[in-house]
């Protein structure tokens, strides 16, 4: 039997209440838009929204004018894909990577304005898709670079020219010894091109190799102290003589501590006449005491001296040389990868001297 009840019900019109309650959330959430809007198109950093084929959808003020233009309507008559990336390449990268990715954050590349004019951009962005997946469009913010680009391309340049001309100091100063000992003109030059090389055969960096060429190259400044006469005079030194020749490493050491090196160039020149057992100058360290520059060092300079002519001594052969500093090696005085690594570019590389 039906329910006479039912029959009778009518659909019952919403009350004022309600109504009221549905119209005071559209004018809030209305009201957020707005303020969200407002925020987006007042914003100092440009924000956008393109179809993925360049067309501009939204822009605020921001990023009309980065883009040299007085109104965002006349920049949306432009195709960011034609007249935004000043290199297509970037273009497609970025296309490739947020929608492989759904977003891009950081993303760097070149635009240009609207006078033909280039500027660095920084680029955080997502894609919306569809419910089937389809692309509609991409949203995000561009904010200029450009002068944080320059004065870090000026920062670069400026220590690339500090690096010249600490080079050309060090060179200079290399120089200055072949005057003071020419017996040994370009001394320096040939132990710094072979410690570079032995950093280099035993696996180091090439940022650990120039430390070994700064330090090669001022190795024996502290000879200035020494008199010219010891430095030149042919025939065996006397004791006393000889002496006064060793103090060249703490005096190398003396004139370098202060000097603001990076690395400690002025220690490593302090400990090239170093031995590992202990039997070196000036502090007769031993084992791990002495620095690895040091030994590399160590090596290098011994086997150019004793390969070298000398106004006391004709120059010795090369492989005397190496057998000589394999014996050291033996025998607890020299580093012996060092002096492996030594032998093998001689023997097996075919190293020479410049």
């Amino acid at each position: 039997m039906n329910n006479p009840n039912i029959a009778t019900r009518k659909k019952r019109p919403p009350d004022n209440a309600y109504i009221q309650e549905l119209e005071a959330d559209l004018a809030a959430l209305r009201e957020k838009a707005e303020s969200f809007e407002s925020l987006v198109m007042d914003s100092p950093i440009g924000v956008y929204r393109t179809t993925p084929d360049g067309h501009i959808l939204m822009a605020n003020q921001a990023l009309a004018e980065m883009m040299g233009y007085e109104t965002v309507e006349e920049l949306k008559k432009r195709n960011v894909t034609e007249h935004g990336y000043a290199v297509e390449h970037y273009r497609d990268l970025f296309k490739k990577e947020i929608e492989e990715k759904g977003s891009v954050r950081g993303f760097e590349s070149l635009w240009r304005r609207k006078d033909g004019s280039i500027m660095f951009i920084r680029e955080y962005g997502r894609v919306v898709r569809d419910s089937a997946g389809k692309v509609l469009y991409y949203e995000g913010t561009i904010e200029d670079i450009s002068d944080r680009v320059k004065t870090e391309t000026l920062l670069k340049e400026s220590i690339r020219q500090i690096n010249r001309t600490f080079n050309e100091l060090v060179e200079t100063l290399s120089e200055a010894m072949n005057f003071r000992d020419p017996y040994t003109a370009d001394h320096e030059k040939r132990v710094a091109a072979l410690s570079q090389a032995l950093v280099l055969e035993m696996g180091h960096s090439e940022g650990f190799a120039n430390i070994l060429r700064t330090a090669a190259l001022l190795h024996d400044i502290g000879k200035i102290y020494v008199p010219a006469e010891l430095l030149s005079r042919p025939g065996t030194l006397r004791r006393e003589e000889l002496e006064l020749l060793k103090m060249h490493a703490e005096a190398g050491w003396e004139i370098l501590k202060n000097v603001s090196f990076d690395q400690p160039i002025a220690e490593i020149v302090h400990q090239h006449h170093e031995k590992l057992d202990g039997s070196g100058y000036p502090q007769g360290l031993k084992g791990p005491e002495i620095m690895l520059e040091a030994r590399i060092l160590s090596v290098a300079d011994i086997v150019e001296a004793h390969s070298s002519h000398r106004p006391y001594r004709p120059a010795v052969p090369i492989e005397e040389v190496l057998t000589d500093v394999e014996a050291m090696a033996t025998a607890g005085k020299l580093d012996a990868d060092v002096v492996a690594a030594c032998t093998r570019l001689f023997r097996e590389k075919g190293f020479v001297f410049p």
